[in-house]
């Protein structure tokens, strides 16, 4: 922190930011692989040479300022001082004094960032990959396990999206109304990456459209892509659009109506809309494979 406040954001990201990034990546790769908190270390000299335990460990610490936000992460950090002066700590103290600052439980941070091998035992892809194993299954209780596993803390809504993906594959159509309340939701933290594999609304409108209840939906994202136009608010203009073609409902041609209506006089845009125009009317004038009424 105090190099970013010294030289700058940009000069922290390109240089201390990056090299911490690229060190601990290659020890990882290296196969030195362990929790960043951990009492298990061949010699004392191994615990002052730890790259997790300092540069893997900043990096967490600003990923945690991130998510916290600039007020309560100096909340947090004045009353761990304060409660802590003067004493040896340990990494539960740190956050004791967080949820105590926030009124936030803390928990699934420090067990997926701190205490687990996080890029192992808890990871995002190993977790999808057994939701959808139990999807395909179809076994029983598959549906609960699912829905149960959306409700589990996740840093962006990563075991929402593993849960949705893992009902797609099920096919239950009780999962429609589940996948309805994640498109719906605007406020969960959430990645802003064009894709299901990060984004839950994404994934949200994917499983939606594979259970057959696309026009349950779209009057909703309809409805916001109208808002972004009137704002002209080019992220969520073209974010709704992605959630519309998503959909393949065919009501969505509106969309790229209104669209060519407003950037009439923008070549670069009227090119754009047409190159993700084109493709959205092969898929509605197709059935969806898979669709589940």
């Amino acid at each position: 922190m105090y190099s970013e406040h010294k030289n700058g954001r940009e000069e922290f990201l390109i240089w201390s930011h990056l090299f911490n990034h690229n060190t601990y990546l290659a020890d990882w790769n290296a196969g030195v692989r362990r929790p960043i908190v951990t009492r298990h270390y061949e010699s004392a000299e191994a615990i002052v040479r730890d790259n997790y335990s300092s540069l893997r460990g900043a990096a967490v610490l600003h990923m945690l300022r991130k998510h916290l936000g600039e007020e309560k992460w100096r909340k947090a950090i004045q009353r761990y001082v304060r409660a802590n002066a003067n004493r040896l700590v340990t990494t539960e103290d740190f956050r004791i004094a967080i949820e105590e600052a926030t009124g936030e439980s803390m928990e699934w941070f420090f067990d997926q960032w701190l205490y687990l091998e996080a890029m192992k035992e808890r990871s995002h892809p190993v977790i999808n990959g057994a939701a959808n194993a139990l999807g395909k299954s179809g076994a029983p209780g598959a549906f609960e396990a699912l829905t149960k596993l959306m409700t589990v803390p996740s840093w962006k809504g990563e075991n929402r999206i593993s849960g949705m993906n893992g009902l797609k594959e099920l096919g239950d159509p009780r999962g429609a109304a589940i996948a309805l309340e994640a498109l719906a939701d605007l406020h969960s933290p959430h990645w802003t990456l064009a894709t299901p594999i990060w984004d839950y609304r994404l994934t949200a409108a994917q499983t939606i459209a594979a259970l057959g209840k696309s026009d349950a939906a779209f009057p909703m994202i309809f409805a916001r892509f109208k808002t972004s136009l009137d704002e002209n608010d080019l992220n969520d203009i073209f974010s709704n659009l992605l959630l519309l073609t998503t959909l393949a409902d065919p009501r969505g041609l509106e969309a790229f109506d209104l669209l060519k209506a407003k950037f009439k006089t923008d070549a670069t845009m009227m090119q754009t809309i047409g190159n993700l125009e084109a493709p959205f009317r092969k898929t509605i004038a197709k059935p969806l494979d898979g669709v589940r009424n």
